[in-house]
């Protein structure tokens, strides 16, 4: 769609081979505009309760929807992405990707090559047991929605924290690399 409101069209419909297609969400155009990052569920089922089994990856394409190319495996449940200024690095988020896993932030080149988990985070519900009657009832550390800063050299994320008092939920920055995270603040 233009600026104005005109011109709207549908440049990506679901896959008509693929019967387990559920919906693309979260477009996000290259800097160039050329190409738009987006992700593809597939699966799932509508419970009582949720949505189950579902499975999702990045995919990016041209503007016009030619060349739709898969860059992360099924399965790596990825939420939002963001280019990186350059161009050639997606950040994105990834949603409960195994077992012990909430959210990451992962990034991969955008030829799909040089995948890496940047944050090793984890959640527990069990909780984690200290000695002496001591037990945290939850550990949770979770990483998402991730963008790059307009010069490329910082990444910004949301992390929350819950493994020991205080419990915080705020805003993290790092290198592209994953190294130097820290808080932007921690007034939770």
């Amino acid at each position: 769609i233009r600026p104005d409101g005109s011109g709207l069209r549908r440049i990506i419909p679901l896959p008509v081979g693929d019967t387990q297609a559920t919906w693309l969400d979260a477009p996000r155009i290259s800097p160039d505009g050329t190409r738009v990052a987006y992700t593809y569920f597939r699966g799932g089922t509508d419970t009582r309760n949720h949505f189950a089994g579902e499975t999702s990856a990045l995919w990016v394409a041209n503007v016009d929807g030619t060349h739709r190319q898969r860059l992360t495996p099924w399965g790596q449940n990825v939420g939002d992405a963001d280019w990186s200024p350059d161009g050639m690095h997606l950040a994105f988020e990834t949603l409960g990707e195994h077992l012990g896993n909430w959210a990451s932030v992962v990034t991969v080149n955008a030829d799909g090559s040089g995948l890496r988990t940047l944050t090793q985070d984890r959640f527990t519900g069990i909780g984690e047991f200290y000695g002496q009657g001591n037990q945290q009832p939850l550990y949770l550390k979770s990483s998402y929605d991730p963008v790059y800063s307009p010069d490329g050299t910082t990444i910004m994320f949301t992390h929350t924290a819950y493994d020991a008092p205080p419990f915080v939920t705020d805003l993290q920055t790092m290198n592209p690399d994953g190294t130097q995270q820290t808080w932007v603040s921690t007034e939770g």
